[in-house]
């Protein structure tokens, strides 16, 4: 997955392609935790394609990502399990609630937003269909605009 920065829309592009039964992500990590606590969750728009890709939107929480090469987290063993959410959007402005996340260590909405360290968007080779093989994803190409954490 190739991430790039469109300075002139300002907004963060992924784009690449996904194996049969793999997954890539893309996405943006803070030099420092982020106490989001007075917020409820994050939006964001999306546009472009997913190319048949599962999208899956994830906040990087101190306790789930290791420290090292210039990264912010605590995490020793049984890393990047990060609480997320299946999107069942994939164009438009989405709102991703902290209690709707699930996954990872963190399991209360007060215990992720106290640890943001990043956001990640995964994209998941979709699941076979009836006895069929399982297909990839190739032409993917997500732009990803106006992020913010917000209160509802």
């Amino acid at each position: 997955m190739n991430a790039t920065v469109d300075t002139t829309s300002e907004n963060l592009v992924l784009a690449g392609t996904v194996a049969a039964g793999d997954f890539a992500n893309g996405g943006m990590s803070f030099d420092a935790c982020v106490n989001t606590t007075t917020y409820t969750g994050v939006q964001f728009t999306l546009g472009g394609s997913v190319a048949g890709c599962d999208l899956y939107f994830q906040v990087q929480t101190f306790d789930e990502k290791p420290a090292g090469a210039g990264q912010v987290g605590g995490c020793t063993t049984g890393c990047y399990v990060f609480p997320g959410t299946k999107l069942t959007s994939t164009s438009g402005v989405v709102s991703v609630p902290f209690a709707n996340l699930s996954g990872g260590q963190l399991t209360t909405e007060p215990a992720i937003a106290n640890e943001v360290v990043g956001l990640q968007w995964q994209f998941q080779s979709p699941a076979p269909v009836g006895d069929g093989g399982q297909p990839g994803c190739t032409g993917i190409s997500l732009t990803i605009d106006d992020v913010s954490f917000v209160s509802n």
